[in-house]
């Protein structure tokens, strides 16, 4: 648009009447009007018109309905015009409904170096984190305690218990993970999408219709790998952020309780597997209009941000719809 140029070569009026064939003549006169106006035109109201309507258009949307958060898609300047592209800037912040957005470092702005596609979209790690943060408001991964599966773990924990709660031997044992601080998601260029998460592990021994009593406690940090994709379909594009190798380790220096806890290990990675796959299905929105498909091309990973390329098309409905205005 910077080197926009229009050109109209043949406007005509189809007619045999004399007053047709003058028009015709005054035609070629707006011909050439058009040729010098249309471009300045464009740019002076119609990029400003675009922009006052994307000030208007709600972009929000539900992620998590069961945790009560979404995303602001907002956009945060107007449409910006280069020699290659348009380029819009957008918010990207995943809330709480009625909650303050919590202060998080500023995301890194992305840097595009390709225009081979038609679309490119950037996602800085600001983006993740404000989504693991409201979840660990939202009591994500909250302690609930569970029996203890492994007989060896029982065994090695009744031990302790004898020393700490002889009166309590009876009672059955039982172990709990809770996330201790929000999780915080790094992206780097050599390393990809990481989620690094510090849980703690308590064991318990707990009695009917009493609260269970701490056996043992330790803490423990876990890091997880994550994969970027995107998924289109006739009815919406998602980002999806599939994980894999979760690993955690136990932080303390007291060689009994690492002894003690070691065998949770199973128990520890079982939680956090189900923990990452309820925050993860299914991936998050992106906004893009009814009908139009993102096609994955590339997906390049840089320090602090993503760059997601493709290709937009239109689904047999989105053609359909786009037929019915233009005959409108």
């Amino acid at each position: 648009m910077p080197q926009c140029t229009a050109t109209a070569d043949q406007i005509e009026l189809v007619t045999d009447s004399i007053s047709g064939r003058a028009l015709n003549w005054l035609l070629q006169l707006l011909r050439r009007f058009f040729n010098l106006l249309f471009c300045p035109a464009v740019q002076r109201y119609g990029l400003p018109y675009v922009n006052q309507m994307l000030d208007t258009i709600a972009m929000t949307a539900e992620v998590f309905p069961k945790f009560g958060i979404s995303i602001d898609y907002s956009v945060t300047r107007d449409v910006q015009v280069t020699a290659t592209s348009l380029d819009m800037s957008f918010k990207g912040l995943v809330f709480r409904q009625g909650e303050n957005a919590a202060a998080l470092n500023p995301g890194v702005d992305p840097v595009f170096t390709q225009n081979g596609h038609m679309a490119y979209v950037g996602i800085s790690d600001f983006v993740f984190n404000s989504g693991a943060t409201s979840f660990y408001n939202a009591g994500a991964l909250g302690k609930k305690f569970e029996k203890i599966p492994s007989r060896a773990t029982r065994v090695l924990l009744r031990i302790r218990q004898f020393f700490t709660q002889p009166w309590r031997m009876t009672a059955p044992l039982v172990a709990g993970i809770e996330l201790t601080e929000a999780p915080r998601i790094s992206i780097t260029q050599a390393q990809g999408v990481t989620v690094n998460l510090r849980v703690r592990v308590t064991t318990a021994s707990e009695r009917a219709n009493s609260a269970p009593k701490t056996v043992s406690s330790v803490s423990a940090t876990c890091q997880a790998s994550l994969k970027v994709t995107i998924q289109g379909s006739a009815q919406e594009n998602r980002l999806n952020l599939p994980y894999s190798n979760v690993q955690c380790r136990i932080v303390t220096s007291n060689q009994l309780k690492q002894i003690l806890v070691r065998p949770l290990q199973g128990l520890l990675n079982d939680r956090l597997n189900n923990f990452l796959e309820g925050w993860f299905y299914g991936g998050v929105p992106v906004p893009l209009p009814k009908g139009v498909i993102f096609t994955q091309g590339i997906i390049e990973y840089h320090d602090g941000f993503i760059v997601v390329g493709g290709n937009l098309n239109l689904t047999p409905a989105g053609r359909q719809a786009l037929g019915d205005r233009n005959g409108r």
